[in-house]
């Protein structure tokens, strides 16, 4: 049995835009977390890793800070931070690519109208250009932040229209970027409180399933640098696995932001300009030529 498609392309109030969210990933969870796992799992292993490496040897630099020095300290630990910095960008953009061009699958042949080889079509082809609008987008917001944190967050919220722009749109970054602006400042609040609700929801469920990693995490810190223990091999293993684990979850909540975005954005295009209006009156004036 056929479940009823949902139509993004609605005008819809915030408490509304939560609820289809929800509903969306409530209808595709199977389909859209073997896309995810398929396409966002290397990536997002890769990162787990990084972090594991990140977590455990910054305990060790610590640990050996006396011995080394603070030009030792501060040279490895940016390697290890900029591993882990490079594969979550690497992750983040797998996965809004991933979770975009399904919606966008979704929209034109509905739930059960594409496989998951056609997300993977739509997944490499836009896949570097949306690494290069990622990495010129998060440079003008972090430039933003530096020179006053307003700016940074007025930007966030502005350039998270981009990618929807470019994936639904096909347009490019040219045309994205100013388009942005024009469809962000017409709902901008709206869009800064629908960040603030979905990253609440994602951050304490994170939370959750964070404690086990906080306090083993804590654990192998404290017996690190109490050089006259030994640390038991297995907390290392154990530490690593829950950590990998965290992250796995962790990305995989991302998913509602990405979802919930796709509705604002087709929402703020459908109050600003009409599209699916216009074209039931050129349809019904079609008909009666």
């Amino acid at each position: 049995m056929n479940e009823e498609k949902i139509n993004f392309k609605e005008q819809r109030e915030f408490g509304e835009v939560l609820n289809m969210t929800f509903a969306f990933i409530r209808q595709n969870i199977g389909k859209l977390s073997k896309a995810i796992i398929y396409f966002c799992g290397p990536f997002i292993l890769l990162q787990g890793i990084a972090m594991v490496f990140y977590n455990t040897n910054v305990g060790n630099l610590v640990s050996n800070l006396k011995i080394y020095g603070f030009n030792y300290f501060f040279e490895n630990f940016f390697i290890y931070f900029l591993l882990f910095m490079v594969t979550t960008f690497l992750c983040f953009i797998m996965m809004i690519s991933t979770v975009y061009s399904y919606i966008k699958l979704y929209i034109e042949n509905g739930k059960d109208g594409f496989k998951i080889e056609d997300v993977w079509k739509s997944v490499t082809k836009n896949y570097l250009r949306l690494l290069g609008t990622a990495v010129i987008c998060g440079f003008l917001v972090s430039i933003g932040s530096i020179m006053c944190f307003i700016p940074g967050i007025y930007l966030g919220v502005v350039f998270s229209l981009i990618i929807p722009i470019i994936i639904f749109e096909d347009k490019s970054f040219g045309e994205a970027f100013s388009r942005s602006f024009k469809l962000a400042n017409y709902h901008w609040w709206w869009l800064l409180l629908l960040f603030i609700v979905i990253y609440a929801i994602i951050y304490i469920v994170s939370l959750i399933f964070s404690i086990p990693q906080a306090i083993l995490g804590i654990t192998y810190q404290m017996h690190s640098l109490n050089t006259s223990l030994d640390i038991p091999e297995y907390i290392k293993y154990v530490l690593a696995i829950i950590t990998i684990i965290t992250t796995f979850v962790t990305t995989m909540l991302t998913v509602i932001i990405y979802v919930a975005i796709s509705f604002e954005y087709f929402n703020i295009v459908e109050k600003k300009e009409s599209p699916s209006l216009l074209n039931k009156i050129e349809e019904m004036e079609n008909n009666q030529i």
